[in-house]
């Protein structure tokens, strides 16, 4: 989720949302090389969870049953059922994985009509960003995507 909406972080910390993810995520990222994302880090606007052996252990068995999991994947979905948290991932086997565990389960597009509800964006703003991602080719439901910009747009003029 960082890596797709990384120029949104910031607005998103406007909305006093407690952020966590895990060690994995977090290697995934400084070896990725997302500095916003990584500052945040280490300001701890984003909490790190470190794994335990036992939990490296549920990752790597869920990963093997879900081939197209990376352990990345697995362990945030862990983390959310552990901490009875949201589960923020545009990914849907991801998602698939996280309903079927009873997780609260969100993506993209849940974060900008948040934004908008909070006024921390504009739904032209939230138009232009969208569009953005959707030049970058993200793995966005385009339809719902370029209805939602016409609609923003509509809406900011």
């Amino acid at each position: 989720m960082f890596h797709e909406v990384s120029g949104l972080l910031g607005h998103w910390f406007e909305l006093k949302t407690e952020t966590h993810t895990t060690d994995f995520v977090a290697d995934e990222i400084e070896r990725g090389g997302y500095p916003e994302v990584q500052s945040n880090f280490k300001s701890k606007r984003i909490k790190i969870h470190s794994s335990t052996s036992e939990q490296i252990s549920q990752c790597y068995n869920l990963s093997m049953q879900h081939p197209g999991l990376s352990i990345s994947d697995v362990s945030v979905c862990l983390l959310a059922e552990e901490l009875d948290a949201m589960l923020l991932t545009s990914d849907q086997p991801l998602e698939k994985i996280a309903k079927g565990r009873h997780i609260n389960v969100h993506g993209t597009l849940w974060i900008f009509d948040q934004l908008i509800s909070s006024k921390v964006l504009t739904p032209s703003m939230a138009a232009a960003k969208l569009q953005h991602l959707l030049n970058m080719d993200r793995y966005l439901p385009k339809e719902e995507c370029r209805n939602r910009i016409k609609k923003w747009r509509e809406v900011g003029s």
